[in-house]
């Protein structure tokens, strides 16, 4: 370990009060001498103990990467992520416990000239989940943004000391508010919305290209606007009907939730390229950007501008972990690779690459009405009538629903 020149580390830790602590030993026994007659209660004890072993597990990985960063003789210092509140500098390196959440957390503080490696303390047990399923969710962080777990701390650590691996930069969300910058860069997402989920968000917003004409303005009523980077792709832009981005790529992808009416709703969902950035106008009397979740919140009201872009610092992320280049060549950015035969009005390139990727209901149904008809033909005639396949447009085992194009 030599070889290792003294780095300045600063250890980003979740906290321990995100668990609810126990309940006292003479409440457990009263508990449990009741429960027979109210089974919640033995429930309500399981879910206890399984967040004390989550606060337990948490705590052992906590303390096994201390000890590898002192067995390295760096100089490191630990710190709860609710402590910060200024800009983190004077370091070589960030090193965070938890999840996702704390990075994301640990995100705001960091320009781009400080890497953050992410450790999950805790990962999802599918054992777990499976065995708890009927009785509550077992599940913990993704994970996604962490490129390390317990089992492979030490590893990591090691190869980014050595050289042996370089962080990749990660795009990030600029946000502009009446000609003012906000200061929170998202990693993941920025959601603008109003503040009561049951009130509609009226908003309008257009793509705009330097030395270009901008795109059509877009009148929308719905249940805000969601801009992810591509390492939040996989979050809730996904799990809204967005799809994954290469976590290099520079592009954000944006979606219109809940849209009222749309006249084009392939208008609704896309990209913003990395020389574009959208320009909105809000028309609520209030409402909200929230930045990577719900713990950064900006006011707007009526009246407002936002400029969204990519235009802010990256972040030297070690989630995508590769060798070093012999000749300094840069990576490729992965793209997709099937093309689709038909492309959708308004749509760019890559988002009509991306959606081929996906597999479609459409696909799918069809797919099932030709076996379907290819059973039928195995069948045997009926006596004294004239056995006909069914069409997959009308009745019978092949029927199907008309989607538009």
């Amino acid at each position: 370990m030599s070889a290792f020149r003294r780095w300045r580390v600063l250890l980003v830790l979740k906290p321990f009060d995100v668990f609810p602590p126990r309940a006292a030993p003479e409440l457990q026994e009263a508990r449990s001498s009741f429960s027979a007659a109210a089974p919640s209660r033995c429930n309500n004890l399981k879910i206890l103990r399984y967040l004390d072993d989550r606060c337990k597990v948490h705590k052992e990985t906590i303390k096994f990467c201390q000890d590898v960063l002192q067995r390295r003789s760096l100089e490191w210092q630990p710190m709860l992520r609710n402590n910060l509140s200024e800009p983190i500098h004077d370091v070589d390196m960030v090193v965070t416990v938890g999840g996702d959440g704390t990075l994301l957390q640990a995100s705001h503080f960091i320009d781009n000239r400080i890497p953050v490696l992410g450790v999950n303390s805790d990962p999802t047990q599918s054992k777990e989940v499976e065995s708890f399923i009927n009785e509550f969710d077992a599940t913990r962080s993704t994970g996604y943004l962490c490129s390390a777990r317990r089992e492979n701390f030490e590893q990591v650590l090691d190869e980014i000391l050595e050289g042996h691996k370089v962080p990749s930069e990660i795009s990030r969300i600029s946000v502009t508010l009446n000609d003012r910058t906000l200061p929170t860069f998202a990693l993941n997402d920025i959601l603008v919305a109003h503040p009561c989920p049951a009130t509609v968000s009226r908003f309008s917003f257009s793509i705009k290209c330097q030395n270009q004409d901008p795109s059509s303005l877009l009148n929308c009523r719905s249940s805000g606007l969601r801009v992810s980077t591509a390492a939040g792709s996989t979050a809730a832009m996904l799990s809204a009907g967005g799809f994954s981005m290469p976590i290099t790529s520079k592009d954000l992808q944006y979606m219109v939730r809940e849209p009222i009416s749309p006249k084009d709703m392939d208008t609704m969902h896309g990209l913003v390229k990395c020389n574009q950035s959208m320009h909105a106008m809000w028309y609520c009397k209030e409402g909200a950007i929230y930045v990577d979740g719900s713990h950064v919140i900006f006011q707007v009201q009526h009246g407002d501008t936002i400029e969204i872009s990519s235009k802010a610092p990256t972040l030297k992320g070690k989630k995508c972990l590769h060798p070093q280049p012999r000749d300094g060549a840069p990576y490729p950015d992965p793209q997709p690779s099937r093309i689709p035969r038909e492309r959708r009005p308004f749509e760019s390139a890559e988002l009509a690459r991306a959606r081929a990727t996906l597999p479609t209901r459409r696909t799918h149904e069809s797919t099932i009405s030709t076996i379907s008809l290819r059973l039928l033909n195995l069948l045997p005639r009926s006596r004294g009538r004239h056995h006909t396949s069914p069409s997959p447009m009308r009745g019978g085992l092949g029927r199907r629903r008309q989607h538009p194009p």
